[in-house]
């Protein structure tokens, strides 16, 4: 009888330790939350380490985690919390993008395209996975799928100069010199007070076929 009262005892404790664990693991997120939203990016990784440390399987903890490593450009390590975070929940599209953007941080353009094909395929109307995949096309010099990605992200998001100077710098690459003066005037027209928009056009239309992004703008 006795044992059967011991068992019973040794199973509420453990029942109440982990209540006590899980409401502990809380409360660290709460406070590296906190810490998070003051801007104090090293002291929240400290709280961060030790919810994840009592529950190792919660999607917000690593995504919140991966953030302060982004905001403190730890860019691999924002890739491991990111990648950890993908492994508990891989149908939120904000953590692929998180992926895509730590990779391209790291120069790794290649590994970027695959979390930027999973963000756009889980979120369609997401323009900007969709200039993210664009991009890491562009990097890769594959001017065609690059064009054909910021059309996707321009279909969501058209007036966007950014997008329409990029598309410039893809048709200029691809030696397609009337498209890009376009593409130029368009990101000019959208937004004139920024003199970069207008210095591209100029110089297209000096000089068509003189590389303007060479210019250094961005």
């Amino acid at each position: 009888m006795s044992t059967w009262v011991e068992t019973v005892e040794k199973a509420v404790k453990f029942t109440i330790d982990n209540f006590f664990e899980r409401a502990s693991g809380i409360q660290y997120y709460e406070k590296a939350e906190s810490l998070k939203e003051m801007r104090r990016y090293e002291e929240a990784i400290v709280f961060y380490e030790k919810a994840i440390a009592i529950e190792n399987n919660v999607y917000m903890y690593w995504q919140d985690f991966g953030i302060c490593f982004l905001e403190l450009e730890r860019y691999q390590e924002a890739l491991w919390a990111f990648e950890n975070a993908s492994k508990i929940e891989p149908y939120d599209v904000s953590v692929w993008t998180n992926i895509a953007y730590s990779l391209i941080a790291l120069g790794r353009y290649r590994q970027a395209l695959k979390p930027n094909e999973t963000a756009v395929a889980l979120e369609p109307e997401n323009h900007l996975a969709w200039s993210s995949y664009a991009f890491c096309f562009q990097q890769l010099k594959r001017y065609k799928e690059a064009l054909q990605a910021y059309q996707k992200a321009l279909d969501l998001e058209p007036n966007n100069p950014e997008y329409w100077k990029n598309v410039g710098v893809c048709q200029e690459e691809s030696k397609n010199y009337q498209e890009a003066l376009e593409a130029y005037k368009k990101a000019a027209e959208i937004n004139p007070t920024n003199p970069i928009y207008q210095e591209l056009v100029n110089v297209m239309e000096q000089q068509p076929n003189r590389k303007t992004w060479s210019l250094k703008f961005w």
